[in-house]
């Protein structure tokens, strides 16, 4: 009897499924004390996040803020967390924009605040929309917009 393809993806996704499960539960009975140490070293764990990411010069927050802010706000809770964090400049956020698959996490239809102000007006700073990767003034206490922290690493 021929089994119809609907069924054979069922049964190869439950076997599929199951043998996952018994090798995390075998990796997990079985892991050697040199795997943990290098985990150590890496000063990562399967159940830790990421703190932050290293680009050239440049060390990138693993994460957005959890609440948007206008731009005062960012910047000012950016630098709350001390140790040289702060909002990232325009030209840091094309770097952020071109390496966002590496870092991840990032609103893709959102724009994201810049320190960067607009040459011709003090009332205004530059976003750059990780939507389409293009720059865009915006003029200040407007609007609220997510926001990342960076600082330099040298």
């Amino acid at each position: 009897m021929k089994i119809p393809t609907t069924r054979k993806m069922f049964f190869l996704i439950g076997l599929v499924a199951l043998g996952m499960n018994s090798c995390t539960e075998n990796t997990e009975a079985n892991s050697s004390s040199e795997d943990s140490e290098e985990l150590s070293a890496n000063n990562e764990t399967s159940s830790e996040k990421k703190s932050s990411i290293i680009i050239g010069d440049l060390e990138i927050a693993a994460e957005d803020f959890p609440k948007e802010m206008g731009w005062g706000e960012a910047k000012q809770e950016c630098e709350k967390m001390g140790d040289g964090w702060r909002l990232p400049t325009i030209d840091e956020l094309f770097i952020i924009y071109d390496n966002r698959e590496k870092i991840g996490g990032f609103d893709e239809y959102a724009g994201y605040w810049s320190s960067t102000r607009y040459e011709y007006s003090e009332e205004e700073v530059w976003t750059l929309s990780f939507h389409d990767g293009l720059r865009y003034k915006q003029v200040l206490g407007v609007v609220n917009k997510p926001f990342r922290a960076v600082r330099d690493t040298k």
